[in-house]
């Protein structure tokens, strides 16, 4: 648990704990994952938190404080519904996909697909059926001859007007962007294979919300690493699909390659300012800060291996962040 100890408009957080809820004394055998999903699931006004611990078990920490008060997870249900999800490492949300007003389970998994569980119970009681298959059309993996058969598939679901959208991240570190039909057995429509032009490192997880009081979500993005990146609405970075910043503003070449790296800005008045090379698991292997349009990064000390340039290149005092996959041999 962080606390935001900011302000509405400018967020601060500091850690609290990294035991949040007694989780571990609560478990009588060893934790090895633990993803959470919180919402108030029985409607009495309290935020309740679902976790899926071990890649299978999904329990209920019934929140009893109330409403306006502070969290108090007294009443711990271990696999309290009974569910066999239908491949491993799920990742749960819990949405009110039917906008009937009972919250219901959204699951991404380890094959990369989607799955919806309507809540069929009561506002206070609920009660999960796996609705249909996975969400037609939604997969949520990479290129298989670098990633495999699997996707690790992390789901969040969210409303744009009357239009249901889903922003997906998985393995790769990409983020999926979905139009989600009102009926799950129509297809979704894909709107971007990485939205917004982001590329994170691996195991990306998505969560979209109002974190500045500004009335516009802002983007929260989890990795492999355990670092979780911020992309604020505020931020001149942010949609900037009217702006000339595209998956094209910068080219990186060779690729794959072996000793040098070179980094060019497809336009040459805009001005590449830094330069950060990350490995799969998020961490930083170099960083250099530069002022030119074309520059090199040099990769004969780094090993074999899937890399990502995280680009930075500025233009009339406005910053855009490009990402870019890269494969040294």
């Amino acid at each position: 648990m962080y606390r935001n100890i900011g302000t509405t408009a400018q967020p601060s957080f500091t850690l609290i704990t990294k035991d949040y809820a007694d989780l571990s004394t609560v478990l009588s055998g060893s934790i090895i994952s633990a993803v959470p999903a919180p919402g108030d699931i029985d409607n009495d006004g309290d935020v309740d938190l679902f976790v899926i611990t071990n890649g299978n078990a999904l329990s209920w920490y019934e929140n009893t404080g109330g409403a306006g008060n502070p969290c108090n997870f007294s009443i711990y249900k271990f696999n309290f519904f009974s569910i066999n999800f239908p491949s491993s490492d799920p990742v749960p949300q819990l949405f009110d996909y039917d906008k009937d007003g009972k919250l219901d389970l959204m699951v991404a998994t380890k094959n990369g697909k989607v799955y919806y569980y309507r809540n069929n119970g009561t506002v206070s009681a609920p009660s999960f059926t796996l609705a249909t298959g996975s969400f037609p059309n939604v997969s949520l993996k990479g290129d298989f001859f670098v990633y495999g058969l699997d996707g690790f598939g992390a789901p969040y679901f969210y409303n744009e007007g009357p239009q249901t959208k889903l922003l997906g991240g998985c393995i790769t570190g990409q983020i999926y962007l979905w139009d989600v039909p009102s009926i799950s057995t129509n297809s979704c429509t894909l709107i971007d294979s990485t939205a917004n032009g982001i590329l994170e490192p691996t195991y990306s997880t998505p969560w979209y919300e109002d974190i500045n009081g500004d009335g516009k979500p802002d983007l929260f993005i989890g990795n492999s690493g355990g670092g979780v990146s911020f992309y604020s609405s505020k931020a001149p970075d942010v949609s900037v699909k009217d702006n000339f910043v595209n998956e094209n503003s910068v080219r990186v070449y060779p690729n794959p390659a072996t000793d040098v790296v070179m980094i060019e800005s497809a336009e040459g008045f805009v001005s590449i300012k830094e330069i950060e090379l990350t490995n799969m698991l998020g961490q930083k292997i170099k960083f250099e800060k530069v002022n030119k349009h074309m520059c090199e990064l040099q990769m004969a000390d780094v090993p074999e291996g899937i890399y990502f340039i995280r680009i930075t290149q500025q233009l009339n005092e406005q910053t855009f962040i490009t990402t870019k996959k890269i494969i040294k041999r």
